[in-house]
């Protein structure tokens, strides 16, 4: 049996590997680089998004601070006239028994 023997690689061989496996990584980042700013992207329109939503929500907060001021004042106008109807009600109540007594002094005289 004749053993063969390995050839040595010479320098052309070495840095031929050697560039291929700069290039094998020059690939890798270059897709590493690509995903990086697809990344990018998708933050820069998400901030986009989010600076979108806030703003919706603070009008949203804007109109629900309008309604709370307009319910404050329908309720403080509602006790208001509650309270003005209240009092005309105990001031009729008022009339009304001075004027039944009156027509019972009035039947009574009347009667005799």
């Amino acid at each position: 049996m004749v053993k063969k023997q390995k050839k040595e690689p010479t320098s052309s061989d070495i840095l031929d590997a050697i560039n291929n496996i700069a290039t094998g990584v020059d690939k890798r980042f270059d897709k590493i680089e690509e995903r990086l700013d697809n990344i990018e992207e998708d933050i820069v329109e998400m901030k986009e998004d989010i600076r979108q939503i806030k703003l919706e929500i603070k009008s949203v907060w804007g109109k629900l601070e309008e309604i709370e001021k307009r319910l404050e004042r329908l309720e403080k106008t509602t006790k208001e006239d509650t309270d003005t109807l209240s009092i005309d009600v105990l001031n009729l109540r008022k009339k009304v028994e001075f004027l039944e007594g009156e027509i019972k002094e009035l039947q009574l005289v009347n009667a005799k």
